[in-house]
């Protein structure tokens, strides 16, 4: 469809394709051509780092991310995901790019989890909690009500935590049987 038709949306939408048919080296090379083509490639930036997370090559990942970053500094999903990639090797910048993402979204619970994650990474802990507890009753999404219970358990608030993974219980019963899950629910048991 691209080569007949080209354009940075067809480009994707090609890439796509290819990604459904586990050619995921034809997606790189066709996102990373079309990222070179265009003055504001911005879907492919985001599309090609996305294949790479979704490769674990974060590295070249995070490359295109700040690109996509300089091209467009209030995009949230590039900011979040960069500082979730940037992680475990420099906290100071992925604080950075959370905090944005997270003034940018304030009301997105995805975004506001990795923000609060890299705040009790960083030793913030009491933000972090602040944080989580706006999305405490609000969110389903059974990953941040583990990482809110987690911290919960490490601040000694075990009888919180313990409500927060009964629901997760409830709203996820296959998440729950994790092996992670598991282990903070005996770890919060355990007085």
């Amino acid at each position: 469809a691209y080569r007949l038709r080209p354009s940075e949306k067809n480009c994707v939408a090609q890439a796509s394709g290819y990604m459904q048919f586990n050619e995921t080296e034809q997606a790189v090379d066709l996102l990373k051509e079309c990222a070179g083509k265009y003055e504001k490639p911005t879907l492919s930036l985001f599309a090609l780092a996305d294949v790479l997370i979704t490769e674990k090559r974060y590295s070249q990942a995070a490359e295109y991310l700040q690109q996509l970053i300089r091209l467009n500094p209030s995009h949230v999903i590039a900011l979040n995901n960069l500082a979730w990639l940037k992680r475990d090797d420099d906290i100071t910048e992925a604080l950075k790019y959370a905090a944005r993402a997270y003034r940018l979204a304030p009301e997105s619970a995805e975004i506001a989890d990795t923000y609060a994650d890299l705040l009790v990474r960083s030793g913030e802990r009491s933000k972090a909690m602040i944080i989580w507890g706006k999305f405490e009753s609000s969110t389903e999404n059974p990953e941040i009500l583990f990482h809110y219970a987690t911290a919960l358990v490490g601040e000694g608030k075990k009888e919180r935590a313990g409500t927060i993974l009964k629901r997760l219980q409830e709203l996820s019963p296959n998440y729950a049987e994790r092996s992670e899950v598991r282990a903070l629910i005996n770890e919060g048991r355990r007085s």
